[in-house]
């Protein structure tokens, strides 16, 4: 009872007293530990209750793969699966989804299969615990596969095995074939559902199938309208970000701090100036959201992407909390944008000062000296990096 409460501490002094502890007993603590995110806890117990000369059931052998998944040990999962296998149970319905969700969770996608194709009877569990295995581990096709298939099956599919597929798909193709099923078992319109496809659609650059999933969700929370907020910001589509944001406030949704993040960065990108500190004003006097460094940042991206550079400089002067590297790398860029180069030295010293690592600082001032043609003092940027064993960082490309 406890366990199941949450008094993880109570039910174990209780525990602690029983003077001969049944297979429920044992059970029941070994769960409540694995439940609230203890694994050490609950394998040791484990090993206890095998000591003492008590079998596992099926309920505790779950609990104890459980475990495994909460610390990500393939290792002990494998131990334990041994113990499924010595005593007959690996084909078992209930071993079997226990097994292959442990797999699943620790990575182990051939183990995890291959328990799965071993199954006399896939289940619900077995099916949903590999479709986000799949997912997870980017193998997305796989993973839109057994989930047709589980539809085809009249398996009951749940919000989560489908949030957690449409949140490793980045492919316009594969989210559209996904959103069909969904919509198909009618599970469009809930919550987590519904943010995860307005996520995976501004992922892969469908701004108005990204609104269209919005519109679906039957009551958005904050989330929902801040992950659409978002959309529109990533994609410079300002003033629409500005008209959901109103209409969350019209909705009496109360913002929090990320979606301040959200929107000011939105008015960044679409160059809207006075309505972004518009909104970094109203955080603390209609809000009470004091701002922390991300909003500072924003701030000085919006004034900096205007050429507004010496206000940004001022604007860090005048911040109530020391400003971080991130502060420091908005000037940063912004000076590199506009060619400013003593100012984006000013910049550039501050962000080696309180992020020394960080190899694109030393490129970008570098770059700036470059893009004015003073290539000695970009030549000797370079050199410092060496000096210092600054290695550059491998690039990204989101092409």
């Amino acid at each position: 009872m406890y366990s199941k409460s949450g008094s993880l501490q109570d039910s174990y002094e209780v525990f602690e007293q029983i003077p001969f502890r049944d297979n429920v007993s044992w059970t029941s603590m070994i769960a409540g530990f694995a439940e609230h995110g203890c694994g050490k806890q609950a394998l040791s117990l484990f090993r206890d209750m095998v000591s003492a000369g008590n079998k596992p059931d099926q309920n505790t052998l779950t609990a104890a793969l459980g475990a495994c998944s909460v610390l990500q040990s393939l290792h002990k999962g494998r131990e334990i699966h041994g113990y499924v296998f010595r005593a007959g149970l690996g084909t078992e319905s209930f071993a079997g989804g226990a097994l292959v969700s442990m797999y699943a969770k620790c990575g182990a996608l051939a183990f995890a299969s291959k328990v799965f194709d071993m199954l006399p009877k896939k289940d619900q569990v077995a099916c949903s615990s590999l479709v986000s295995g799949y997912a997870q581990n980017g193998l997305l096709e796989e993973a839109v596969v057994l989930f047709h298939e589980m539809i085809a099956s009249n398996f009951k599919v749940d919000s989560f095995t489908i949030s957690s597929a449409l949140g490793a798909i980045n492919s316009l193709d594969l989210g559209l074939q996904v959103h069909t099923l969904v919509t198909k078992v009618g599970l469009a319109s809930e919550l987590s559902v519904g943010s995860s496809l307005v996520t995976m659609y501004s992922k892969c650059g469908n701004i108005v199938d990204c609104s269209k999933a919005f519109d679906q969700i039957d009551e958005p929370d904050l989330i929902s309208w801040t992950s659409l907020i978002a959309s529109y910001a990533s994609h410079g589509k300002g003033e629409e970000a500005l008209q959901v944001y109103d209409h969350m406030i019209e909705k009496g949704i109360q913002p929090d701090a990320v979606t301040f993040v959200e929107i000011i960065s939105a008015c960044s990108h679409a160059g809207l100036v006075e309505r972004g500190h518009s909104c970094f004003h109203s955080m603390t006097r209609d809000f009470g959201i004091e701002p922390d460094n991300r909003h500072f940042a924003c701030m000085v991206d919006l004034l900096g992407r205007s050429g507004r550079l010496k206000e940004a400089e001022r604007f860090i002067d005048s911040m109530p909390i020391d400003p971080d590297s991130l502060v420091w790398t908005s000037l940063l860029a912004a000076c590199k944008l506009h060619g400013d180069v003593e100012l984006g030295k000013v910049a550039a010293e501050k962000v080696m000062e309180l992020a020394p690592g960080r190899s694109g600082t030393y490129i970008s001032l570098s770059n700036i000296f470059a893009d004015v043609g003073k290539w000695k003092e970009a030549v000797e940027i370079r050199r410092r990096m060496s000096r210092i064993g600054v290695i550059k960082e491998p690039g990204w490309s989101f092409t």
